[in-house]
């Protein structure tokens, strides 16, 4: 888990694979309570979600 001080970070990227690395999809809501439970442990922050990645598919 992420630890976060605030010492001047401004933004924190987390990318969920949908993939696992044996190649089967991980759930959606496998993927939501990871991303909740990250939120909770970094809160008081501001979140914003994006299913793609700009720079396209990720490694």
């Amino acid at each position: 888990m992420v630890t976060y001080r605030g010492d001047g970070v401004e933004e924190i990227w987390c990318a969920i694979s949908v993939r696992a690395v044996d190649g089967n999809f991980s759930r959606a809501e496998t993927r939501d309570l990871l991303v909740a439970a990250l939120e909770d442990h970094l809160a008081p922050v501001e979140f914003e979600a994006q299913g793609d990645w700009p720079t396209g598919d990720v490694g």
